[in-house]
């Protein structure tokens, strides 16, 4: 069965404005050149894709075609994850452009590292093993229950 993937959530180019926000430029006061957006793109498409090696998946719209997409593009990130994701993203960028982020940033990204890895992180499941005691509340040994366990892990349990 072919999945069919929905996207949504904020664009792109909601996250880098909010990444430039943080750094202390405002859209408002400095205008992002296509060459910084391709530039920011890219950093944001690196940053997703290390988070999903370690374990943190936010559905995030990944290109298929083999550049970086474009900024107009729907991010696919939760609502919730969206300072996480611009607050991380501005400490990507802000040594390109020559800025350095205030404590208070430091901070709230502490803070929101913490959140996006007890709420984003996926957890395997697994089977307890061959030879785990099951514990002291197991009663009836005579009944053809033993101490220990017997059940192989299943395929789908082990994944």
């Amino acid at each position: 069965m072919v999945s069919i993937p929905l996207y949504g959530g904020p664009s792109k180019r909601d996250i880098i404005q909010l990444a430039y926000e943080e750094c202390g430029q405002a859209g408002y006061e400095f205008e992002l050149t296509p060459e910084e957006y391709d530039a920011a793109l890219r950093r944001l498409d690196a940053m997703l894709a290390e988070w999903i090696g370690l374990g943190i998946d936010l559905g995030f719209n990944f290109p298929t075609n083999g550049t970086h997409g474009t900024p107009e593009e729907e991010s696919g990130i939760p609502d919730a994850a969206l300072n996480a994701v611009a607050t991380m993203l501005a400490r990507r960028i802000a040594p390109t452009i020559g800025k350095t982020l205030p404590t208070e940033v430091n901070g709230a990204m502490a803070m929101a590292w913490t959140l996006l890895r007890s709420n984003y992180t996926k957890i395997p499941s697994m089977q307890l093993g061959r030879q785990t005691p099951r514990g002291s509340g197991n009663r009836g040994f005579t009944a053809g229950r033993s101490y220990f366990t017997n059940t192989l892990p299943t395929d789908e349990v082990a994944q």
